[in-house]
């Protein structure tokens, strides 16, 4: 059965929260402890705070250099043994503007002020440095090229001062000298060129200098570090609440694995999530641990609150019957262990002491129990009648302690090695009609639903089907698909019972003589003393006795107005059949 997500409301998210208060407490509370006592056991810690300007597009960047190995390096260099008392580094932007905080954790106050005061020295002159290394070794070529000029320049003012020389010392009335004349203009036109060359390259390096100066200056120390009054670390209290926050979320993320991993059914409300709008008809609570697990609860304890938990399941179904008659009604369950033996068994009881004549079937013929359960032997039964090796009145047999012929219990018999195909055959349908027809109400307590097909084959002989779930144990997910089975073989489910659970109890009966009579009834028995005496404190008879009167007022009231129940029941005294001592 699918779920919808309208199904999952605020009450189940508060359902959660009951169920998993625990893991929601313990989880948020061992964070809260472990975090505060691991930062109070902690060193004290100081941290010192250098601030530089960094005059870069690129701040970011500049901010992951101030971390490197160059710069780490040089402080370790001039720190020394001091070194190894740093405790961590840690370099971040201020805001949005160009400064860059370094800021350095040690045990020692003083050392932190000044490894944070070197760590940004340091990382100055490495950045400055390697921003102008490219810079310093242009401007160093420009001057060398210029230099290499100089020679030429020498050469060719020296030649040109030859010619020049030569040019003067001609008479003056001798001719001109053409090739000496265009000798000295070339050498004085090459000369210019090498000067402004020269010009050029001193110019240049001239504006490195400037851009050098500039570049120098690339990170500065704005704010040098000061020596810390008070150490920032531990804080048991801040470690404290950030581990309550996490344990919270944790908390929560493990109650909704909880939920999804171990789903079980914790109450009526839960168990409406999983199976939609069939009504859960009965809550049971536990039966006590010292109670004979060989005798049916109900039978012994009348007057207790779980016998009182099975009578409001019989009128529940007396209800239901109004609509359509119900007289034949299998007991399954999802899986084993849910408790659909001990429910029938004591449905059955409840209802044959309110003077209907009922008939208990064990249909569980795979791991067979019924007969453990009431003390009847298991040498004849179902298996017996179904194969022909025994009629019903052979195979059943009366429970002591109620009015005889009120309740037969057909045992499972011995072991078939085909139990699906005895459930499924028409001799099974011939016989729960027969047996229909010699009682008011038959129960037959069937294998669970997802363990094997067998309560699938008796959910076609049957009026209608009780599902029993035990609460803290079924899963939600068991009980959907034990559903979404029995809904296939199209047999009326009757309702769920929720089993064995904890949080089910009448104070009403608890605080009356039944369910106190019986304890302390017990407990004088056990020191010899005679049920006498139990009757002088409580000032009344017995409660078992009460009940049993009750019960047999109220049968033969009903017997008196069903002549037919009547007329059946001496029937069934006259047929043979074999007795239990």
């Amino acid at each position: 059965m699918e779920q919808t997500e309208s199904q999952f409301d605020v009450a189940h998210y508060l359902d959660v929260v009951r169920r998993r208060g625990a893991l929601l407490f313990v989880t948020p509370l061992v964070c809260m402890l472990g975090a505060y006592l691991l930062e109070a056991r902690g060193d004290e810690l100081y941290r010192a705070s250098a601030q530089v300007r960094v005059v870069s597009e690129q701040i970011d960047t500049e901010v992951e250099l101030a971390q490197t190995e160059s710069v780490r390096d040089r402080v370790e260099e001039a720190l020394g043994d001091g070194a190894d008392l740093i405790d961590g580094v840690s370099a971040q932007r201020v805001g949005e503007t160009e400064l860059v905080s370094i800021s350095v954790t040690s045990t020692s106050p003083e050392l932190a002020a000044e490894a944070a005061n070197e760590w940004a020295g340091a990382f100055s002159e490495t950045r400055n440095a390697e921003a102008t290394s490219s810079l310093r070794e242009e401007r160093a070529e420009l001057l060398a090229d210029a230099d290499a000029i100089s020679p030429d320049l020498v050469a060719l003012e020296t030649s040109a001062g030859e010619i020049q020389e030569t040019l003067s010392e001609l008479d003056a009335d001798a001719p001109e000298n053409p090739g000496l004349i265009a000798e000295l203009t070339t050498l004085r036109s090459e000369t210019a060129r090498l000067e402004s060359q020269q010009r050029d390259l001193n110019d240049r390096a001239t504006a490195i200098d400037a851009e050098l100066f500039r570049v120098s200056r690339t990170v500065q120390l704005a704010d040098p570090a000061s020596v810390p009054g008070q150490p920032f670390s531990p804080k048991p209290l801040s470690a404290g609440a950030t581990g309550l926050a996490a344990g919270i979320v944790l908390g929560l993320f493990a109650a909704a694995a909880a939920e999804i991993i171990d789903d079980p059914i914790w109450d009526a409300t839960d168990a409406q999530r999983w199976i939609g709008d069939l009504p859960v008809i009965a809550t049971i609570p536990p039966i006590p641990k010292w109670h004979d697990p060989a005798r049916p609860f109900t039978l012994d304890e009348p007057g207790h609150a779980v016998s009182e938990a099975f009578r409001v399941l019989r009128t529940s179904l007396q209800f239901l019957s109004f609509e359509r008659s119900i007289r034949t009604i299998m007991v399954t369950s999802a899986d084993v262990g849910d408790g659909k033996t001990t429910t029938a068994i004591n449905l059955a009881v409840v209802i044959a002491r309110g003077g209907s004549d009922v008939v208990l079937v064990d249909g569980d013929l795979r791991r067979s129990s019924v007969h453990e359960r009431v003390g009847l032997p298991n040498d004849v039964g179902l298996t017996s009648v179904l194969v022909g090796g025994a009629g019903i009145a052979d195979a059943t047999r009366s429970m002591e302690g109620l009015e005889p012929g009120a309740l037969e219990v057909l045992p499972a018999g011995p072991n078939p090695p085909n139990p699906a195909e005895l459930i499924s055959s028409t001799g099974m349908r011939s016989l729960v009609n027969e047996l229909a027809s010699m009682s008011d109400t038959v129960i037959i307590d069937t294998p669970p639903m997802l363990a094997v097909s067998d309560s699938l084959a008796m959910a076609k002989h049957v009026d209608g089907a009780l599902l029993v779930v035990r609460v803290r144990q079924t899963s939600g997910r068991a009980l959907a698909a034990a559903v979404e089975r029995i809904e296939q073989s199209d047999v009326r489910i009757l309702g769920v019972v929720l089993n064995d659970d904890p949080e089910k109890s009448n104070d009403y009966l608890d605080d009356g003589g039944g369910h106190r009579s019986g304890i302390r009834g017990r407990r004088l028995a056990r020191r010899g003393r005679a049920t006498e005496d139990l009757d002088a404190v409580d000032g009344s008879e017995p409660s078992d006795e009460r009940d049993r009167a009750l019960d047999e007022r109220t049968a033969a009231s009903t017997a008196s107005q069903h002549p037919e129940r009547k007329r059946k029941q001496y029937q069934r005294e006259q047929r043979p059949r074999e007795q239990v001592d």
